[in-house]
């Protein structure tokens, strides 16, 4: 299974290196990886020799200096831009029990404490990736909620129970 691990966002120099922004809050497990898959989807990527990968501090956080074997140049990096990374999910290091890939939570009841019990509130059609957070896009009675994938919002997430836990403020649902 391709997991996505970041966007090409543009060159980096003239020798063919691009800058990739991570979409994992740990972006030297990356630095490991023989081979990466770019592309406009999983599906559609194709599979890229990995020559260099180094992570870099950047303004927005880090950022991952990503060198390819068939890149040699800048041309070749720029063209690439906007396009998606994806890992083959058995080359990635395991995460620890408390940890989960984004698009594992597509799918999962959420479901929120009122009285004493959980209630489902809906499903996860979507994670969007946003600069500050992710939000999870949540079907409630055919309409679409954004909540925003973050302490205090959620409070658990248990992919093998197929749910995730949410305290909500008062009137979050009611605004859509």
């Amino acid at each position: 299974m391709l997991v996505q691990v970041g966007t090409i966002v543009r060159a980096h120099g003239v020798q063919g290196e691009v800058k990739v922004r991570p979409d994992t809050d740990d972006p030297s497990r990356l630095t490991g990886l023989a081979a990466v898959f770019v592309g406009e989807s999983g599906p559609t990527a194709t599979e890229r020799v990995v020559t260099s990968c180094r992570v870099q501090p950047s303004r927005h956080g880090q950022t991952i200096l990503l060198g390819l074997a068939d890149v040699t140049g800048r041309e070749g990096a720029d063209a690439l831009r906007g396009a998606i990374v994806y890992a083959r999910e058995v080359d990635l290091p395991p995460l620890a029990d408390d940890e989960f890939f984004l698009d594992e939570l597509v799918g999962l009841r959420v479901v929120a404490a009122v009285d004493g019990t959980l209630d489902t509130l809906g499903t996860v059609k979507e994670v969007l990736e946003l600069p500050a957070h992710p939000m999870l896009v949540v079907e409630v009675d055919g309409r679409d909620i954004l909540i925003p994938a973050v302490s205090p919002f959620v409070e658990g997430v248990d992919t093998a129970a197929g749910l995730i836990r949410v305290d909500l403020p008062d009137g979050l649902i009611d605004q859509y």
